[in-house]
Order: structure tokens, then sequence, then C-alpha cells
């Protein structure tokens, strides 16, 4: 497939970068992202997949140690998600960290 039509825009938009314009003007590196993952959709999926990973080790941290006010045990609703449910109530809670 020829992509001639998406690569010219990208090479004019990576030369703005590179020139600094994307710090003046926000809607280049937008611009830029947008047709980046339309050529290589590839590059994004190995990071999600790497961060579904991530959050799925951290869940299972966090739900070994919390349980229900019930006395039930939360389960992650779907791979990679921050919600759980609890098994026995139903209650949905929400991982959040807190930054410093």
């Amino acid at each position: 497939m020829n992509n001639d039509f998406l690569s010219n825009p990208l090479i004019k938009l990576g030369d703005m970068m590179g020139d600094g314009l994307h710090h003046e003007e926000p809607w280049i590196a937008k611009e830029y992202g947008k047709i980046l993952r339309k050529l290589h959709p590839e590059i994004f999926k190995e990071k999600r997949k790497a961060e579904a990973i991530f959050t799925n080790a951290q869940m299972d941290k966090l739900l070994a140690e919390k349980r229900c006010e019930c006395g039930g045990n939360y389960k992650q609703s779907r791979s990679g998600s921050k919600i759980a449910h609890c098994t026995l109530c139903n209650k949905r809670v929400k991982a959040v960290s807190k930054k410093k």
C-alpha cells in the first residue's frame, strides 16, 4: 500500500518539529502523532500491550491486600483495566495512583 499521501506531511511536520516550532504551535505535535498512528499502528500496539502487563501486575498486588467492606474479594474487571468488582456485593472500585 502506497502511503505517500501520509508520509509527505509526516516529513514536513517532522522538519517543523526539528526546528522547534512544535513548542510554539501545539497542533504540530498532535497532527504528527495522528499521522504516525495511521502509518505505524504496530508501534502503539506493543506499547499498549506492555502497559496492560504492567497494570495487571500492579492490580494483582493491590487486590491481594485489599478486601471489600462486605468481606468479599475484589476481582479485576478485565485485563489491563484499573477497575475491580467485589465478588459478593459487586461493588465497583477504581485503583488510582497517588502522585506526590
